[in-house]
């Protein structure tokens, strides 16, 4: 599965995608990472979509049924193993 949606939206786009994506499937984001705002910088909505200490890239990375596969800068990936 594809997201390629704003960035304030990457959590529900996960919430909503994660039970849909059959065991193998991949969960491919683009956008994960803004000037590198991701780790650092101001906190507005869209930066704290994306965080990792409370946005879609840490709800990914908890997913006990997920491992994620980095493959570039700005890219969330992740194959469904459970």
């Amino acid at each position: 599965m594809y997201c390629d949606v704003d960035k304030d939206g990457c959590p529900d786009s996960w919430r909503a995608a994660r039970d849909r994506i059959r065991i193998g499937g991949l969960w491919l984001c683009d956008n994960t990472i803004w000037g590198g705002y991701v780790a650092s910088g101001p906190t507005g909505t869209v930066l704290l979509a994306l965080r990792p200490s409370s946005g879609s890239n840490r709800l990914v990375a908890e997913d006990t049924c997920y491992v994620g596969i980095p493959i570039r800068d700005g890219v969330m990936t992740a194959v469904r193993l459970a």
